[in-house]
């Protein structure tokens, strides 16, 4: 008989994307004669054991194949695939429960008088097979985050380092990233998709594509990465809609999603000078004030807003003139909220018998007497 050598090529741990088992790895071997030439177009019978602990341990699964060696010697075997002899389950093997260890061997005549041709440790061991989870293992990423090999579609596992673009990450990260021509894309989603992951951690960072701006989570709100706080114009925040937000981005106003009195409301202190002359967005809730100070008639659009419990707030008050135009702007203009046709009361007063009214459907405003009794009212507060 002529003596056969075989070589190890190479022992390649890749997960398949399988719904069910089995899964499986690959190995490559060139099969050679003692002149180191290569053995081509033969069939070959192998054998291979899998060994659990040493080189000589328990064969805890063991099966063949006969493959043909191709026009360079080279031999490939779906391990995890082959016939399988006695009763040992691939899909059943503890990856956990190493070291294991490669035993092969060889008929060259392709049948079942076997000559071991050697053992070797499996040091790439393929523990993404344990759990359906690429755990503790060394493995050539780009199988299994190649298009359709998705790792079982769960997780990559107990990888302490990981660069891209580079072969010595430094050892102070857990991802080291570098390239001159290509950029960082993380998960896009909308603003409401965002608000729908459940739990997020402190820390996770996705890219807002209704607000074409990254957001991370500090672990109690979504900032922008400048630290403002990623609210969003129309949004339902701190108990309202989102109408106005500041310079800041940290702060705002937000108007009730109903009116608390639909063309029912007097403005009310008719012959009073209450004194709520502000007309400026931020002079509302002052308005208020001065008009709950100046007048005890209760019923009437600021004492509605004043006395208001809504969605765990209670600072509600009768937004200003500008406030209210404001709401025209951000939410009925660009289509966030209809306020239907109705008239909506300010809190800004021209003089003691008369006070601003606003059409918030189309922006148009009057001044109207405080006793016109049927006058709208949409609360607001401050956050």
């Amino acid at each position: 008989m002529r003596r056969i050598i075989l070589v190890l090529a190479s022992l390649l741990i890749s997960v398949l994307s399988f719904t069910q088992a089995p899964e499986s790895f690959n190995y490559q071997a060139v099969v050679r004669d003692a002149a180191g030439q290569e053995i081509t177009g033969q069939l070959v019978g192998i054998q291979i054991s899998l060994l659990q602990t040493t080189a000589v341990g328990t064969a805890v699964y063991v099966e063949r194949f006969t493959p043909t060696t191709n026009d360079f010697g080279l031999i490939t075997l779906d391990i995890g695939t082959g016939d399988v002899q006695g009763s040992g389950v691939f899909t059943d093997i503890d990856w956990g429960a190493g070291p294991y260890f490669l035993k092969v061997e060889m008929d060259e005549n392709g049948l079942t008088d076997y000559v071991e041709i050697g053992t070797s440790q499996l040091l790439s061991v393929p523990y993404s097979l344990y759990s359906n989870a690429v755990a503790n293992e060394l493995q050539d990423l780009s199988d299994v985050l190649s298009l359709g090999n998705d790792a079982g579609n769960t997780e990559i596992l107990n990888v302490s380092i990981i660069g891209i673009g580079t072969n010595s990450p430094h050892e102070s990260t857990a991802l080291e990233i570098q390239s001159t021509t290509k950029g960082f894309l993380p998960p896009g989603m909308t603003h409401f998709q965002r608000d729908m992951i459940v739990s997020p951690e402190a820390g996770l960072q996705i890219y807002n594509t209704t607000t074409k701006k990254p957001n991370y989570f500090n672990g109690a709100e979504w900032l922008n990465f400048d630290g403002t706080v990623a609210t969003l114009i129309g949004e339902n925040y701190a108990g309202g809609i989102v109408f106005y937000v500041d310079g800041t981005g940290q702060h705002g106003l937000v108007c009730t999603e109903t009116d608390l009195s639909s063309a029912a409301a007097q403005w009310g202190c008719i012959g009073i000078l209450t004194g709520a002359d502000g007309l400026e967005i931020g002079t509302g809730y002052q308005n208020t004030l001065d008009i709950e100070l100046g007048c005890t008639t209760s019923g009437i659009a600021a004492d509605l807003c004043a006395n208001l419990e809504l969605n765990d707030f209670e600072d509600w008050f009768l937004p200003s003139l500008n406030e209210l135009l404001q709401m025209n702007l951000s939410l009925q203009v660009n289509g966030f909220h209809d306020f239907g046709g109705n008239r909506f009361w300010s809190s800004s007063e021209t003089d003691s018998d008369n006070a601003w009214s606003v059409f918030l459907h189309n922006g148009t405003h009057y001044i109207l007497p405080k006793d016109y009794s049927t006058g709208s009212v949409r609360a607001i507060r401050a956050f």
